[in-house]
C-alpha cells in the first residue's frame, strides 16, 4: 500500500533516491561489478572517476556537459541559452552530482537550468576517507564556503540568472545550503531535503554520530549563527521516522527561523510517514515523484 503523506502545519514531505552508502572499507571480499564499481560484500563504493553523462538519460545529455566551477567539478544542465532560472544542487553524503536525474529532467521541463556539483571528496574528487561520518562536518562546512567561488563564476554564464536562482541539497548537501545561508547570498529560495540546521539538537539526540566534541559542533551548528540569515521561502522535505537526521532536530531550527521571519508561512514543511526507505532518510520510497513534483512547483513559483 503506497505511503500516506500527511500535514505539517498546513504542508506535506518527501526526499530522492539513488544515495549510496559507503561502509566497511576494509572488508573483504572485493567484487568488481559491471558497471565499475567496487564492492565490499552487499555494499558499494564509488570508484574516483565521473560517472559520465552516459550515466544520464538521454533526454539530458544534450543539455548537459561538465565543467569547473570555482575549482569544484560541477554539472550544468542548460534548457537553451536564454538567461533563465537555476537550481543550485547538492547532493547527499557518499553519492555524487550524476545522483537523481530525475530531478533535473523535471527543472528543464518547466524552464529552470540546473547547476549540481560534487561534494569535497565526492564524485569527481572521490577520496575514500571523506565518505566516512568522522569527515562529514568537514565535508559540509567546506562545501559551504566553495559555494563562493562556484557562484562567482557562474556569473560568467549567460543562461544562469542568479537573479532568479535557488539553492537546494539531500541530507548533508542539505546541510551544507543552511550553512551557506547563513551569511551573505543570492539566492530567492530553498528546498532542504532530509536536513537539519540544529546540529547540537541531531547529536544530542544521538543520529548524526559525529566523532566531534560537542564545542567543535557549536561552533559550526547554523542555529547558533543565524544573525546573517536573510528571509526567503524554504520548503523543507523530510520523513517522520528519519533515523540519521531526526525530524524534531529540524523542526525546532525551522522553528528558530520562523520566529524571526515577519512571514513565517514562507517555510513550508512536507513531511511523510513511512516512506520505506532506508532508515527513512535515503530517498522517500514510493512519494520521491510527488515529492520531486511539488518541488518544482515551489522553485516556479518562487523563481519564474
Amino acid at each position: 500500500m503506497p505511503s500516506r503523506a500527511t500535514a505539517d502545519q498546513g504542508r506535506v514531505t518527501s526526499s530522492p533516491r539513488g544515495v549510496r552508502s559507503v561502509r566497511d572499507l576494509n572488508s573483504p571480499p572485493v567484487m568488481r561489478s559491471m558497471d565499475g564499481r567496487i564492492r565490499h560484500r552487499s555494499r558499494m563504493i564509488h570508484r574516483p572517476m565521473p560517472a559520465g553523462l552516459d550515466a544520464l538519460p538521454s533526454r539530458l545529455r544534450e543539455r548537459a556537459h561538465y565543467c569547473g566551477l570555482g575549482g569544484v567539478p560541477a554539472l550544468l544542465i542548460e534548457k537553451d541559452e536564454r538567461p533563465r532560472p537555476f537550481l543550485l544542487w547538492l547532493h547527499g553524503r557518499t553519492a555524487d552530482k550524476e545522483t537523481d536525474p530525475g530531478r533535473y529532467l523535471r527543472c528543464i521541463r518547466s524552464g529552470i537550468n540546473v547547476c549540481a556539483v560534487d561534494l569535497p571528496g565526492h564524485g569527481e574528487r572521490f577520496d575514500a576517507q571523506s565518505q566516512t561520518a568522522a569527515a562529514a562536518m568537514t565535508v559540509i562546512t567546506t562545501m559551504a564556503e566553495e559555494l563562493k567561488g562556484v557562484l562567482v563564476d557562474l556569473t560568467r554564464r549567460g543562461s544562469f540568472d542568479l537573479s532568479r536562482s535557488a539553492i537546494g541539497g539531500m541530507s548533508g548537501g542539505g546541510m551544507a545550503a543552511i550553512c551557506a545561508l547563513t551569511g551573505q547570498h543570492p539566492f530567492r529560495a530553498a528546498i532542504l531535503e532530509a536536513a537539519c540546521g540544529a546540529w547540537l539538537d541531531a547529536e544530542r539526540a544521538s543520529t548524526l554520530r559525529w566523532p566531534a566534541a560537542l564545542a567543535d559542533i557549536a561552533q559550526h551548528d547554523p542555529a547558533t549563527h543565524l544573525d546573517g540569515w536573510r528571509e526567503i521561502p524554504i520548503l523543507a522535505v523530510h520523513a517522520r521516522g528519519d533515523r540519521r537526521v531526526p525530524f524534531d532536530a529540524q523542526m525546532a531550527f525551522l522553528n528558530l527561523l520562523r520566529d524571526r521571519y515577519e512571514h513565517p508561512e514562507a517555510i513550508e514543511v512536507f513531511a511523510l510517514d513511512h516512506t520505506g526507505a532506508a532508515d527513512e532518510h535515503v530517498g522517500f520510497g514510493k512519494q520521491s515523484a510527488t515529492v520531486k513534483a511539488r518541488e518544482v512547483a515551489f522553485l516556479t513559483e518562487h523563481l519564474q
